[in-house]
């Protein structure tokens, strides 16, 4: 796992605690990739019908 793959959760984390005074039972839901630069595979987007 690089770096960047690390670090997502943490991100999806943080906006967690930025919106938790707003609403501490809030449910994030439908996160996902939409599009990846770089690495071994290169370039992806994800499908529209996704």
């Amino acid at each position: 796992m690089d770096q960047r793959s690390f670090l997502t959760p943490v991100f999806i984390g943080k906006i967690y605690d930025m919106c938790k005074a707003a609403d501490r039972g809030m449910v994030m839901t439908d996160v996902r990739l939409l599009e990846k630069q770089g690495g071994k595979s290169g370039h992806w987007v994800a499908d529209a019908a996704g």
